[in-house]
Parts: structure tokens; sequence; C-alpha cells
């Protein structure tokens, strides 16, 4: 196993630690002490110095390559797992992730599913996710004229009429929540 495939490892597991300890307000110490270890070798664990992590990592992985194993295939091997009722946890996000996508009209789920998962288009995903990552700050009086231009951009041509009298409609619910926003904001001041 080469150093950059090790030091690969030590971050990876630093990271998982790090977002275990901080997601249930644990010290350094505490985990130290659930792991049965000195505080001193978990801290080095976290800050990626502790090189025996890496190396049982390359004892799996030299042991996996005798058969042409992954390390996953060895350690399935080793503990006698059967791979089909293997379930993990979900992380909170994932289920966050899940519970948004399974509120979404089916027909938008399938929508999703066929343009950007089953396309396997990353690129696409990575930049949509982005994008939505910036929109969390922004005004709804905002958010509907975005989702306005976005839907002019995509609407087929002999759709067009009656996009127009939706966007008629949402220009004018945009408008509504502008004024209600700018009458708030005039009442506030008073």
């Amino acid at each position: 196993m080469d150093d950059a495939k090790k030091d690969y490892y030590k971050k990876r597991l630093s990271h998982y630690l790090k977002k275990y300890r901080e997601y249930n307000h644990l010290t350094q110490s505490d985990v130290a002490v659930k792991l049965n270890y000195k505080t001193e070798f978990y801290r080095r664990i976290e800050l990626e110095m502790e090189d025996r992590i890496s190396n049982v990592f390359e004892y799996l992985e030299n042991f996996a390559n005798l058969t042409n194993k992954s390390i996953v295939d060895f350690v399935v091997y080793m503990e006698q797992l059967d791979i089909t009722k293997i379930d993990r946890a979900l992380f909170e996000w994932e289920k966050r992730l899940l519970d948004i996508l399974n509120s979404l009209p089916s027909d938008e789920r399938r929508k999703f599913d066929l343009e950007y998962i089953s396309n396997v288009d990353k690129e696409k995903i990575f930049k949509i996710i982005n994008i939505a990552n910036k929109m969390s700050k922004i005004d709804k009086f905002t958010l509907n004229l975005i989702e306005l231009i976005v839907e002019s951009l995509t609407t087929k041509p002999l759709e067009k009429k009656e996009f127009i009298g939706k966007a008629i409609d949402k220009l004018e619910s945009a408008t509504n929540l502008l004024k209600m926003g700018l009458k708030k904001e005039g009442s506030d001041e008073k």
C-alpha cells in the first residue's frame, strides 16, 4: 500500500471520528474512554498522525489480495456475514434527504431519478446541489423569480402559452410577497 493510500485512510478515519464526536457533543477524552484508548493515542488518530491505524488497512488489503478480494469482501468473509442481509444504519442527513425526496410528488421523484440519478450525471447533480445550498438564504420573492426563469428556459415552445399564464400568476404572487414584505418593513420602522 502506498503512502497516499495510507494518508487517505487516516484522513477518512479522522473525518469519521470527528463527525461522530461533534454530533454526539463528546470530547476526545470521552471517545477515547468509549474505545478503551488513551486520550493521547485517540488525539493522534484525529490529527492523522497515527500510522498504526493505516497499517491495519494495509494488513487487511494484503490478506484480501491473496484471493483477489476487496477489503470489504474479506471482512464479510471473516465475519461470516450474509451479504444479502447487510443493512447499515443511515446517517441523519441521509434520513432527512430521503424524507425530502419521499415528500415530493411521485412524478417529480421519477423525473429526478430519470434525469439525474439513472444517468449518473454527477457534475450536473453537484452543480444543482451547489446552487441549492446558495439559495437557502434567498427570500421567497427572489426564489419565485428564479423558479420563473428556470421554467421559462425549460418550457417547450408548444407549451409557451400555458407557461405565460402561469408566469403571470407567479409574478402576481411574487409581487404580493414583495408588497407584504415592504408593508411589514414599514410597520416595523414605526
